[in-house]
């Protein structure tokens, strides 16, 4: 039975317009099924994990959205780059860092997130929604 989940999936290259193509994307997939603060926060933590894989990832990115409106509104997105350093949340009390920082948003906006190591890179995660009908 077909719920209405949406999925996207969005090859971007490794470029300056890559953060902003995926904030489009996510806006545009969501559209109206979600609050507008739920589709913030979204394009807020894509923009930084896209930003990350941009910035270290070796060839660009992959970006792989799911939203399931009908399931409590349950959201993830991956993206998966070349690099296999994993991201770390950075020492909040580094107030002398110039970056760096954005993790700390994804860690305050998102339900959860993470990141693990596969084949030729890492994909980095988060999910956004009921915590129970978000898939693991």
């Amino acid at each position: 039975m077909d719920t209405g989940s949406i999925r996207m999936s969005l090859r971007l290259d490794r470029s300056r317009e890559s953060p902003d193509v995926a904030r489009r994307a996510v806006s545009a997939a969501l559209g109206g099924q979600a609050s507008q603060q739920f589709i913030d926060d979204a394009i807020l933590c894509t923009s930084e994990i896209v930003t990350n894989a941009v910035l270290h990832g070796k060839h660009g990115c992959e970006l792989q959205m799911s939203f399931d409106p009908a399931g409590g509104g349950a959201l993830r997105v991956e993206v998966s780059d070349g690099s296999s350093h994993l991201p770390r949340l950075a020492d909040a009390l580094d107030v002398h860092r110039a970056g760096g920082r954005g993790l700390r948003i994804v860690d305050a906006a998102a339900t959860r997130w993470g990141s693990q190591q596969v084949p030729g890179g890492k994909v980095v995660w988060f999910e956004m929604g009921h915590p129970s009908t978000v898939e693991a």
